[in-house]
């Protein structure tokens, strides 16, 4: 059963992802967060830095989100050219509005000819050169979308299916639909893993028992609220308090590093690290008055004052 860490826009990012492999691993696939072209035709510069050799310790799977054919060949061609990458990831799963609006993300799952048109010419251009997956939901707005993806999927040799068993206009509220992965299994005549709502090793147990012919589980926010996950799914021993809290503040302190290269003056990064807050919270419930002191902080040196008490014992 594999592991894979999940492509999460603005959190598992290449400072994310550098710290998380100097600390962690446990991790057998990595995926960046989703390249796309903006109104002029090129590339956000920090989502092409994202994924260049240079800046990641373990290179990602790149995640391309195209709206047609068109956009689609364009994305994975500036990919290719870099040279080192042997798997692309379509998206095709995600949720939110302002994606969806353009015809992209989710809102391809009911769009099945737009996908065939997507999967022949990738496989005509880039088929003898790279390799594809794709990260998809069960619908934009019907569960029963998914079933005639499954089917356009069937007619071309994609490397796998990442499923996440809710529908785009759920965004992340409500349960995931078990009975739609079962669908699907029976379906997809490609391998298959499962990703959404992961959050703890019960969850992981739990899943893995029901679907026990998956061939990995993606993590995401389950690592987000809790690094060591993919740690304790691996190794099942606990680590004693004092040991999770220095290895977890030791790990936070590379993000900010990791961060510090790429991120221009102290205001940006402190930003970014904010947007972590509430899973760092979620990490040592108790220390609410860190918390506070760290979301209040107008700069790096009380929010390092504040992270040195979040993760004291």
């Amino acid at each position: 059963m594999q592991l894979f860490l999940a492509p999460l826009q603005g959190f598992t990012d290449v400072a994310f992802r550098n710290a998380y492999i100097k600390h962690f691993g446990h991790i057998d696939r990595y995926y960046a967060p989703y390249i796309a072209l903006q109104n002029d035709g090129r590339i956000r510069a920090s989502q092409w830095r994202d994924i260049l050799p240079d800046n990641n310790a373990i290179l990602p799977v790149p995640q391309i989100l195209p709206a047609n054919a068109k956009e689609a060949v364009e994305l994975t061609r500036m990919i290719v050219e870099l040279g080192v990458y042997n798997e692309i990831n379509i998206n095709m799963g995600c949720p939110y509005p302002m994606v969806t609006s353009r015809g992209k993300g989710s809102a391809l799952m009911s769009k099945p000819g737009e996908v065939a048109d997507i999967l022949e010419v990738l496989m005509r251009i880039f088929g003898d050169a790279i390799s594809f997956s794709v990260k998809m939901r069960c619908g934009l707005t019907e569960y029963n979308e998914v079933l005639t993806i499954a089917d356009v999927l069937n007619d071309y040799p994609i490397k796998g299916v990442i499923l996440h068993p809710r529908i785009g206009r759920q965004l992340y509220k409500g349960v995931p639909d078990y009975e739609s992965v079962e669908k699907v299994h029976h379906r997809l005549r490609h391998s298959l893993y499962y990703n959404g709502d992961v959050v703890s090793l019960e969850d992981y147990n739990a899943i893995t028992e029901r679907f026990s012919w998956l061939q990995g589980v993606m993590l995401g926010r389950g690592v987000l609220r809790n690094p060591l996950l993919p740690r304790e799914i691996v190794e099942k021993e606990p680590l004693l308090p004092e040991q999770r809290l220095a290895l977890l503040s030791s790990f936070y302190e590379c993000v900010i590093y990791e961060n510090q290269k790429i991120l221009s003056g102290e205001g940006h990064l402190l930003n970014k690290m904010k947007s972590y807050l509430p899973n760092l919270l979620q990490l040592n419930p108790d220390k609410k008055k860190a918390y506070k002191k760290m979301k209040k902080s107008n700069g790096m040196s009380s929010f390092l004052d504040g992270m040195c008490e979040m993760f004291s014992c």
